[in-house]
């Protein structure tokens, strides 16, 4: 289906650390987004893509969150075979933030050491909607 983005890549670490101050070795919230924040999106894919060493607040490689619900179509998502390595997040998603995302696949992708200080070391799933769907396929 071309009506939808379909991502491809790789997806590098960053030079500085956003968890670390210099100054008094806190831990402040980073400043980034994701590096793939998708907002008010139909159709998403996202294949053969490495995210390595990303950091942020929400959705430490991916956050995905309130699709285009005007142009009638189903929204749907779809992540497939990648690799998310050492990823980390401040708040939810170490990896991949999901929220009110209502059909949402993940087919033969790998997590390693991923992290996060709050919800979902590698994914956070979260759906105030009537229905949501994630489906786990393949995926460790």
């Amino acid at each position: 289906d071309d009506s939808g983005q379909t991502y491809y890549g790789v997806f590098g670490s960053q030079k500085s650390d956003p968890f670390k101050n210099e100054i008094n070795g806190s831990i402040p919230t980073p400043k980034g987004n994701s590096p793939l924040s998708l907002q008010n999106t139909v159709n998403i894919s996202v294949r053969k893509t490495l995210f390595l060493d990303t950091r942020a607040r929400v959705g430490g490689a991916i956050s995905l969150s309130a699709p285009d619900l005007s142009s009638g179509s189903a929204p749907q998502a779809v992540f497939e075979d990648i690799v998310f390595e050492s990823c980390s997040s401040m708040t939810s998603g170490g990896a991949l933030d999901i929220s009110d995302f209502p059909d949402v696949t993940v087919s033969g992708v790998k997590f390693k050491n991923n992290s996060t200080f709050g919800k979902g070391g590698a994914i956070a799933f979260s759906c105030s909607q009537n229905e949501c769907d994630l489906k786990l396929i393949g995926s460790n």
